[in-house]
């Protein structure tokens, strides 16, 4: 990332910068005024590329008056943006294109029985580091009114979540209070376009459970379980513990409890920002990409770019794409981090209030299910759309129907499988 920001920015002498401090200051305005340039026109072509829009409207949307572009041709930072995108659909495994593959294929039934198997596996591993803890496996979660209570007081206590989770995927708050969101959300669709091709609104809902509750199970019960269990454990041990010893629990102070909720939320708000990271492979590839932007662009001004001029500005237009592009990814994975810590402490905050497990698991459901419900819209509209276009290109004749139908279903299979299209 340093490297793209020293290729990016002219670098000048001490004694040229003491001698020309209004030139310098000028060119460091010029070179600001450059990246929020390129990071707007990137902004807008993410956006266009979460609601599914045409390549026209997004080189008219981002075209901006100043740029030596002739008429009829993409502009520069367009296009940068676009082989930027190419490089990096390109990395990655072809065992990994596969299986996403075989994966959008299977039927509604097959998925929901791997995602069955996971949350077992998942349940059982909670359970077991719950109980070996001393603590309630199912964190006071029971059959009674009182858990009914519960489950009513985390979804009035969720509704302010969820209220802004339903307008962070507005329009508005994706183009510009919460535009680091959008690329972090276009990283999750791609990860979950597999699971949700040719799945129903039931499908995604049993989907949604099955993910949610084992997590909140091993996010609660069992990880706070096991802080609380060891600092008590530490306590009695450090204190000369001895059988019939009445010392008091460690685990029932509330800043202990706080302690220990802040702990497993800065775990889960890492993790959940290291998987939109740059990946080494991407870092590479980028970077090397930006070393030859001038040898590149060069080449093609015998083409697209026809003045040597045009070279130039094509060369820098992506060098301050790549540049938007890194630091776009570094907020959006502070973003996604920042909105997992967010929940898990409201969650948290719940569960240690009712004392019932129901609570936060209520209260979950309902935030994830905006997005996953928006996810599944999105991934619906691109099947629709590549079945419409299979059946406009079908033969037409008696074998038309036959071979269209199969060509359709190919069609949708491919656009679920293949988000980034």
């Amino acid at each position: 990332m340093m490297l793209v920001g020293k290729l990016t920015t002219p670098q000048l002498s001490p004694r040229c910068a003491a001698c020309f401090p209004a030139q310098l200051s000028s060119l460091a305005t010029n070179v600001q005024q450059q990246r929020w340039q390129a990071r707007q026109r990137v902004a807008r072509h993410r956006c266009m590329r979460m609601s599914s829009t045409t390549g026209t409207e997004s080189q008219n949307a981002a075209s901006v008056q100043g740029a030596p572009v002739t008429s009829g041709e993409p502009d520069a930072y367009v296009a940068a943006s676009l082989r930027l995108r190419g490089l990096i659909e390109c990395l990655g495994e072809g065992e990994d294109e596969l299986m996403d593959g075989i994966l959008a294929e299977e039927p509604a039934a097959s998925k929901l029985q791997v995602q069955l198997a996971v949350a077992a596996l998942i349940t059982t591993v909670s359970v077991f580091l719950a109980t070996l803890a001393g603590q309630d496996p199912w964190g006071g979660a029971s059959f009674s009114l009182d858990s009914l209570q519960a489950v009513g007081m985390g979804l009035g206590l969720a509704t302010p979540l969820v209220a802004l989770r339903a307008w962070s995927w507005t329009p508005q708050a994706s183009q510009q209070a919460l535009s680091q969101l959008a690329d972090a959300r276009l990283t999750q669709l791609e990860e979950v376009a597999p699971w949700f091709a040719n799945l129903k609104g039931w499908h995604v809902a049993m989907l949604m459970a099955l993910e949610v509750v084992p997590a909140t199970l091993l996010l609660f019960p069992a990880t706070q379980g096991c802080l609380l269990g060891s600092l008590d454990l530490y306590a009695r041990l450090s204190s000369g513990y001895q059988l019939g010893d009445d010392l008091p629990m460690l685990s029932n102070q509330p800043l202990v409890q706080l302690g220990c909720l802040s702990l497993t939320t800065g775990i889960a708000a890492l993790g959940k920002g290291l998987e939109l990271t740059v990946t080494e492979q991407e870092f590479n590839v980028v970077t090397a990409a930006v070393e030859n932007a001038d040898r590149y662009y060069r080449v093609m001004a015998t083409g697209v770019y026809r003045r040597a001029a045009d070279a130039e500005y094509a060369a820098r237009a992506f060098r301050a794409v790549a540049q938007a592009w890194f630091e776009m990814r570094a907020e959006a994975c502070v973003a996604a981090a920042s909105v997992c810590a967010l929940d898990v402490m409201a969650l948290g905050g719940m569960w240690y209030g009712t004392h019932s497990l129901l609570a936060p698991a209520a209260a979950a459901l309902a935030i994830n299910s905006v997005d996953y419900f928006n996810f599944h819209a999105i991934i619906r509209q691109r099947e629709m759309k590549a079945q419409a276009a299979a059946t406009k290109k079908q033969p037409s004749g008696k074998g038309g129907g036959a071979n269209g139908g199969s060509s359709s279903s190919n069609s949708s299979s491919n656009t679920a499988r293949s988000p980034r299209e």
